[in-house]
């Protein structure tokens, strides 16, 4: 049963990449979209590696066409980096979430709720490994960003 799942899945994954490059051509922000959500898939299916080469693939296409500084490119690097925690390699998810957050800097500005999370995901990681300083300056900036846009929503 399983078996088959896979295969249904890359099935629907080549029907949409050819649908995609007949409709849209080769270059469309969506072929970015399909390999992140097949990447997903895998690393649900704890497929790490294949996830990881699916996720590297989006990365490669949206800053290809939607550029390095795009939300959407910020997005991806939180989903590698998210990736690379659950195969624990603590390092290599540290430098994917601070690539995000410097997408998310660029692209939303410095106060961007995204730039928050971003920081506050990196602080955490920062804390388990011990390095307490860099997690006091993710978390402080986090918090400020979080007190800023609170005091938009009272």
């Amino acid at each position: 049963m399983m078996r088959n799942d896979y295969k249904e899945a890359l099935k629907v994954f080549d029907q949409a990449i050819s649908h995609l490059q007949f409709h849209l051509g080769e270059f469309h922000p969506l072929h970015s979209t399909v390999y992140s959500i097949l990447g997903y898939y895998y690393a649900e299916k704890n497929l790490y590696q294949d996830a990881l080469t699916l996720y590297k693939s989006s990365l490669i296409c949206c800053s290809r066409i939607l550029g390095p500084n795009h939300p959407y490119t910020g997005e991806v690097y939180l989903d590698l980096g998210n990736l690379t925690l659950q195969m624990q390699l603590k390092q290599e998810a540290l430098n994917y979430f601070e690539k995000a957050f410097y997408v998310f800097e660029a692209s939303k500005g410095e106060d961007s709720i995204e730039c928050a999370n971003t920081s506050h995901q990196m602080a955490k990681l920062l804390l388990s490994s011990g390095r307490l300083k860099d997690c006091k300056t993710c978390a402080i900036r986090a918090m400020k960003i979080y007190e800023k846009d609170e005091a938009d929503y009272v």
